[in-house]
C-alpha cells in the first residue's frame, strides 16, 4: 500500500533477510522458518469444489473446506481469494453459500496469480511470512512463492489438518472483530481507489479520529499483542514473554517502573468504521531528553498518518529505532481529527482546555504528556538543571521580573551562583491569543529556600541535592557532586566558586520571611481576564525510609495562603493532590511528587474538570473558542 505523497518514502533501518517460502513441504510445526497464520488466500477450483466452474461445472461443493473458513475466521485469521475465474459467477455462488462475506480482497481474475497474490498481501498490509497461499497447482504455487518471497504456500491436501495446526491456532474471535476491521480497510481502498492518484485528498476526506486512552490496564492483552506481533510499524520491537500470563505482568511493572512512565493505548475510527486499539506506546524521561520504550501500530492503519500524528503529538521524542519499518515519522498529517470546519481539532473524552500553559516541577512534565492530546496549544517550563545548578521553574519566585537582575551588577551576581536573569522571570501571564488555562505548581516553595543577595535587591532558590549550603563549602562534598553530575574541569571549578560565592554574598531567607502570602496575592492578580490559574497543591508529607511519615508543615500553611487566594478569585482554582492518592502505595522515592501513573492522571482530569464546570457555568473564562 503506497503512503501518501505528502510523506516522506519509507525507510528501511537494515536489510531485511526474507525466509524461504515452505514450497511443497506442507506445514512443518517443527520448522522455525514458519510464522504463525494471520492469513489464508484461497484457490478455488479443485479446493472449494471438485470440478472447474468454467469447464463442466461443480461436481461437488467442500463442505469440510467452507467450514475451515469460517471457523479460522472465528480464530481472528482471514481469508481471501486468488483464482481464475469470472468474478460475478464465483461471487454469485459463494453468496449462495453464505461465504462471500468471510473473504477481503478477493482477486477473480484470468491474470497470473504471483502478482495478484502480492497485491492482496500488499493492500491487506501484512508480512508475507504470515501468509498462506493455498492451491491445487503447482505451477500456481511455484509463482506465487517467487512473486511473494517469505509466503507460505500448500496444495489443497493440508486443509483437513490445517485446523489442527498450531501455525493455524489464532485466538478466539467469536465476534469476527478482525474480519470487519480488515472489511473496513478494503471499503477504504476501494474508496481510495476511486479518489485516483490524491491519497492525501482521500485521507482528508475520510474523518480519521484518532482517539488515546490512558488506561493501559483496561485493554493489556491487547497491547500486548502489539507489543509481540506487530512488525511494519513496532518501531522499537521491544518484546515480551510469549507466555500471556508472564507478559502481562512484565507490561505492568513496565508501567509502573518509574514515575515518570506515560503510555497509552490509541484508536482510530474514520467514516469507514472502527478499526479498534490499533497502536501502544510508553514514555519515560523526567529532567532528561524523553524516550520511547515502545511504539507499535497495527498494519491496519498503515498509510493513514496515525504514527505520524501521535509522535508529533508527543513532541517527537528519542525513538531508537530497531529492524525494518515502512513508515517515517518526518511530517505531521494535517487530515487526522479533521472537523468539519477544516481546522484541526485535538481528541478528547471531555471538553478540555483550547489553550493551556504549564509551569513547575517535573510532575508537570507528566501532565503536559496528556494535554498534548487535548489542547491545541500546549506551552511549558520546567524546572532544570544547568552545569550543576538547577533553575526551579517551580518556585513562586521565578514568575516575576525582579528590576535589579536586568541591571549589570544584577546580572553579574547571578552569573556568580550560575543563574541568568532570565531564570527569574516568565511569561506565564502574559496575556494569550484567547482564553487560556494556567496549570501552576508552586512546590519549590515550602522546600527550596530563597537566597537574598547581601547588598541586592535580588532573592533566588537555591537548592542542590547532595550539599547542604547551610555548611560551610566542602571541597570533597563538591568534588563528589561534580563527579555524579559529570562536571568536569572548568565546569567543576565554576561550580566551586559558584557555592563559595554564594554563601559569602547571600543570605538563606526564613520561610516566614519569604513573602509568599504577598507574592501569591499577586499571582491571582496577574491572571489574564480571560483566563483560569489552576495551582496544584502539592502533598503535606512522604513516606519515611524507615516506613514512617515525614511531615512538611511549611507546605501544609503554604497550601492553605493558596486556598484563601483562590477562595478570593474567581479565576483561580486549586487541586489538591491528596485528593487524588488512593493509596500510600501510590508515592514514589520517598517523595511530595512522584507518584504512579495513574496519580497524574487524576490530576488531569481535576483540572480539565475545573475547566468544564467554569465553562458549563457561563463564567467569562473560555466563552469562546472553547474546544467541546
Amino acid at each position: 500500500m503506497a503512503l501518501s505523497p505528502d510523506l516522506p518514502a519509507p525507510i528501511t533501518c537494515r536489510p531485511r533477510q526474507r525466509r524461504p517460502a515452505a514450497v511443497e513441504d506442507g506445514l512443518d510445526a517443527s520448522d522455525a522458518r514458519l510464522e504463525p497464520i494471520r492469513l489464508v488466500v484461497w484457490d478455488l477450483d479443485e479446493t472449494f469444489w471438485r470440478g472447474t466452474l468454467t469447464e463442466g461445472g461443480i461436481a461437488e461443493h467442500v463442505a469440510a473446506t467452507e467450514d475451515t473458513v469460517r471457523e479460522l475466521a472465528r480464530r481472528g485469521i482471514v481469508s481471501s481469494i486468488c483464482s481464475k475465474n469470472d468474478h460475478a459467477a464465483v461471487q454469485a455462488i459463494l453468496t449462495e453459500r453464505g461465504l462471500w462475506d468471510f473473504f477481503v480482497f478477493p482477486s477473480i481474475a484470468w491474470t497470473p496469480k504471483g502478482a495478484r497474490v502480492a497485491a492482496i498481501v500488499d493492500a491487506i498490509q501484512l508480512r508475507a511470512e504470515t501468509v498462506l497461499f493455498i492451491d491445487d497447482s503447482a505451477s500456481n504455487r511455484a509463482e506465487v512463492a517467487e512473486a511473494v518471497p517469505g509466503i507460505q504456500v500448500c496444495d489443497e491436501s493440508v486443509v483437513p489438518a490445517l485446523l489442527d495446526h498450531p501455525l493455524a491456532a489464532g485466538k478466539d474471535d467469536g465476534s469476527l472483530s478482525r474480519l470487519k476491521q480488515y472489511r473496513l480497510l478494503e471499503a477504504r481502498s476501494r474508496e481510495r481507489g476511486r479518489e485516483g492518484d490524491d491519497n492525501a485528498s482521500f485521507l482528508r476526506t475520510s474523518g480519521i479520529r484518532v482517539e488515546i486512552d490512558h488506561d493501559v490496564e483496561a485493554h493489556l492483552d491487547r497491547v500486548v499483542e502489539l507489543i509481540n506481533r506487530t512488525n511494519q510499524l513496532n518501531f522499537t520491537k521491544s518484546r515480551l514473554s510469549e507466555d500471556k500470563d508472564v507478559a502481562r505482568q512484565e507490561l505492568k511493572a513496565q508501567l509502573h517502573a518509574t514515575s515518570g512512565r506515560r503510555a497509552a493505548v490509541v484508536r482510530v475510527r474514520d467514516r469507514f468504521g472502527d478499526y479498534g486499539i490499533v497502536g501502544f506506546w510508553m514514555m519515560d524521561g523526567i529532567w532528561v531528553e524523553p524516550y520511547l520504550l515502545h511504539f507499535a501500530f497495527s498494519c491496519r492503519v498503515l498509510g493513514m498518518g496515525v504514527e505520524q500524528w501521535v509522535y508529533a503529538r508527543l513532541g517527537r521524542p528519542r525513538l531508537d529505532v530497531v529492524g525494518d519499518v515502512v513508515s517515517t515519522l518526518d511530517d505531521a498529517p494535517d487530515w487526522i481529527n479533521l472537523p468539519a470546519g477544516g481546522a484541526s481539532e485535538a481528541s478528547a473524552s471531555r471538553p478540555a482546555p483550547e489553550r493551556v500553559r504549564l509551569r513547575g516541577g517535573c510532575e508537570l512534565e507528566v501532565l503536559r504528556h496528556f494535554f498534548s492530546f487535548a489542547a491545541r496549544e500546549v506551552s511549558s517550563a520546567f524546572v532544570f538543571p544547568r552545569h550543576g545548578q538547577t533553575v526551579w521553574a517551580s518556585h513562586a519566585a521565578t514568575l516575576f521580573a525582579q528590576p535589579a537582575a536586568r541591571t549589570a551588577e544584577g546580572a553579574a551576581a547571578l552569573a556568580a551562583i550560575g543563574f541568568r536573569p532570565d531564570d527569574l522571570e516568565s511569561r506565564f501571564f502574559e496575556p494569550a491569543t484567547g482564553p487560556t488555562c494556567l496549570v501552576l505548581s508552586n512546590s519549590a516553595d515550602a522546600h527550596v529556600p530563597l537566597y537574598r543577595h547581601r547588598r541586592l535587591d535580588l532573592a533566588a532558590p537555591v537548592k542542590l541535592f547532595g550539599i547542604d549550603l547551610a555548611a560551610p563549602a566542602d571541597d570533597a562534598a563538591i568534588a563528589g557532586f561534580c563527579r555524579a553530575n559529570g562536571l568536569s574541569g572548568e565546569r567543576a571549578e565554576a561550580f566551586g566558586g559558584w557555592i563559595r560565592t554564594l554563601q559569602r554574598d547571600w543570605a538563606p531567607v526564613a520561610f516566614d520571611d519569604a513573602g509568599l502570602p504577598v507574592l501569591y496575592e499577586r499571582i491571582a492578580a496577574a491572571v489574564p481576564p480571560d483566563s483560569l490559574l489552576v495551582v496544584i497543591l502539592p502533598l503535606t508529607y512522604a513516606d519515611a525510609p524507615d516506613g514512617g511519615t515525614v511531615a512538611f508543615p511549611d507546605q501544609e500553611r503554604a497550601n492553605d495562603w493558596m486556598r484563601a487566594v483562590a477562595a478570593r478569585h474567581g479565576n483561580v482554582a486549586v487541586v489538591d493532590t491528596a485528593e487524588c492518592l488512593r493509596s500510600r502505595t501510590e508515592l514514589r522515592k520517598m517523595s511530595h511528587l512522584h507518584f504512579a501513573r495513574d496519580v497524574y492522571h487524576r490530576l488531569y482530569e481535576r483540572i480539565v474538570a475545573i475547566h468544564d464546570a467554569r465553562a458549563r457555568a457561563g463564567s467569562a473564562v473560555y466563552t469562546q473558542g472553547r474546544v467541546g
